[in-house]
């Protein structure tokens, strides 16, 4: 699962789970535990494979360091804050990939789509509108770049 997000029918389940855990956090949590509560029926493994993709459990099913300070918070506020912080971090790195999974396409496809045809074709003419075009798609190409490798 690493790389994506897992698929859930709705929020519901999960809003649910939370509220559980809230209340009381198990040793650990799997399939069992889920339908012992009566949520998600036949969908257990949606709920855990969120808890987990999140940072609420880990590959056993144990809480992690992360959400043991998250759900410590009793005020609603705090927690609220430090839950929202854990479910950014779990999405910011799909993100991230996403992004730079985007861009390499983009260049590469810059490459093949403008400079391919102009190297092999001679008698290849651009009007002025498409050449100030190329140049501020290469500039927007090259400060993206630059703004990667300085970070």
């Amino acid at each position: 699962m690493p790389g994506t997000h897992p698929y859930i029918s709705g929020a519901g389940n999960i809003a649910q789970m939370v509220l559980q855990l809230r209340k009381a956090f198990p040793p650990a949590i799997s399939s069992e535990t889920v339908k012992k509560l009566g949520l998600a029926p036949n969908n257990e493994s949606y709920v855990i494979n969120t808890l987990h993709f999140i940072g609420v459990i880990d590959a056993e099913g144990k809480k992690t360091e992360e959400a043991g300070k998250v759900f410590s918070k009793h005020r609603d506020d705090e927690f609220a804050e430090s839950f929202s912080q854990l479910i950014k971090s779990a999405y910011s790195s799909v993100s991230e990939k996403d992004e730079q999974e985007g861009y390499k396409f983009i260049f590469s496809g810059s490459m093949m789509a403008i400079r391919n045809p102009r190297g092999h074709e001679i008698n290849l003419k651009d009007s002025p509108t498409d050449c100030l075009d190329h140049l501020s798609l290469a500039s927007m190409l090259a400060r993206r770049l630059e703004k990667r490798i300085s970070s």
